[in-house]
């Protein structure tokens, strides 16, 4: 899977923008035209969790309906079965929009803010939704047929099922469509949402469980990929393989637990035994013969993992990475993104290596056509306090991850910002985007 086209409407500088996107895209232009505009609107595409929109995202001056709309292609096969009756000409289109209007205190405010709909309008009655009760339904359905003069369709009152009452709701409205009626009979027209785009991980959503988004801006230090939560704690992690604790120290916290909890008794059941004869005899004034058993339940010991630790050194001294140069910080962050990209898919490789997870091909999750996992990397101008020889190096190597691994069925795609010709290669024209006033 990858990302084939990206549009973007009343964003920030992007009042409407289209982008067709290869495996890198060099976004290049004038300072102030948008550049960086177009990596937070993949950060709001994608629910990047540290983006939050406001309505100073909103382009000025522009009340309504913007949007950040991705078109997705090389689509996996679970991705087809899902979402088939929005699949066209191979590709997926999926939308997130957001829209800013006036209250009523003379402010603005954003609402329907980050909605996910397929790029498909389908007709319905109007006041009809999903949440309405069975009754509600059949009384809109019977009001409106009185209203245009038509027969109440004879297969509504048959439909004990909510979700088959709906579906003959939205089929009679797709009818009535054909036939003419509109808004002023109550026939509107709405984007299906996209259920299932998004949700936790673990849970089989498109996100985050098969696309992670990792952004650099040009002003980032690195002591904050070093902490726990940082990138380079999940490149070791990943890495690692999550680190699980051994079979063996299991055994041992199973068996400390035991010994806990028969210390505990042999400790204190005695006084245990004695509160709870005192507490029946109390409540035994109230309810003869009732009472309650008291007792120690097994203890558990849960192993806490050691945290990993980061100490970066030279050959001169071993200065803390918080007290490097600026170009020192952003080659670490370059070169922990690199190699946490290649750890992304050393991990699949060896999953699908492994005999247990093979049995996962069936539902796609490790599937090789045209890409099982997409890892998006947005760069807010990677040349920045890099000496040219640096800045000549990453960008080779950006170049050379920004593709689709077959063996680990990973495909890499880059975003870029630039002023720099190292990160254009005229060779490679279809990378380039250019940014222009309007």
């Amino acid at each position: 899977m990858k990302i084939e086209k990206l549009e973007i409407k009343n964003f920030r500088r992007c009042n409407d923008v289209k982008i067709t996107c290869h495996d890198l895209v060099g976004l290049i232009g004038r300072n102030n035209l948008g550049k960086s505009t177009v990596l937070h609107a993949l950060r709001y595409f994608f629910n990047d969790k540290d983006f939050e929109l406001s309505p100073e995202d909103f382009t000025k001056d522009k009340y309504g309906e913007g949007c950040v709309s991705v078109t997705f292609s090389g689509l996996e096969p679970w991705v087809v079965e899902k979402y088939e009756k929005f699949v066209n000409g191979g590709t997926l289109k999926i939308v997130r929009n957001f829209t800013l209007q006036k209250n009523g205190n003379g402010g603005i405010e954003l609402v329907n803010n980050g909605i996910y709909y397929h790029d498909i309008l389908e007709p319905r009655i109007k006041g009809i939704g999903p949440n309405e009760n069975k009754s509600t339904i059949v009384r809109i359905v019977e009001e409106l047929c009185d209203k245009i003069g038509l027969d109440k369709p004879r297969d509504i009152n048959d439909k004990i099922n909510k979700d088959g009452l709906l579906g003959e709701v939205a089929k009679f409205a797709g009818e009535l469509k054909k036939k003419g009626f509109g808004e002023k009979e109550g026939i509107i027209e709405e984007r299906v949402i996209c259920e299932g785009f998004v949700g936790s991980e673990g849970s089989g959503s498109v996100i985050p469980d098969y696309v992670r988004v990792d952004f650099i801006p040009a002003v980032k230090e690195a002591s904050v990929e070093i902490s726990q939560s940082g990138l380079i704690t999940r490149l070791f992690s990943e890495a690692l393989g999550k680190m699980p604790i051994s079979p063996e120290l299991e055994a041992a916290s199973s068996d400390l637990a035991g010994r806990v909890t028969e210390s505990f008794k042999a400790d204190y059941e005695g006084q245990l035994r004695k509160l709870t004869e005192y507490f029946n005899y109390i409540f035994s004034g109230f309810y003869k013969g009732a009472g309650i058993d008291t007792g120690f339940k097994p203890a558990e010991y849960k192993l806490i993992k050691p945290e990993l630790g980061y100490q970066f050194k030279d050959n001169i001294c071993d200065t803390g990475v918080g007290k490097k140069g600026h170009g020192f910080q952003r080659a670490v962050i370059y070169t922990a993104m690199m190699v946490y990209s290649e750890a992304i898919k050393a991990r699949r490789i060896e999953r699908e290596e492994n005999e247990e997870d093979t049995e996962k091909e069936d539902d796609g999750k490790i599937s090789k056509d045209g890409g099982g996992f997409l890892h998006i990397i947005l760069f807010e101008e990677p040349e920045l306090y890099q000496h040219p020889h640096s800045a000549r190096r990453f960008a080779d190597i950006l170049r050379s991850i920004s593709d689709y691994d077959e063996e680990a069925g990973v495909r890499v795609q880059v975003f870029l910002t630039t002023h720099s010709p190292y990160f254009i290669d005229i060779e490679r024209w279809e990378d380039i985007v250019i940014l222009k006033e309007e």
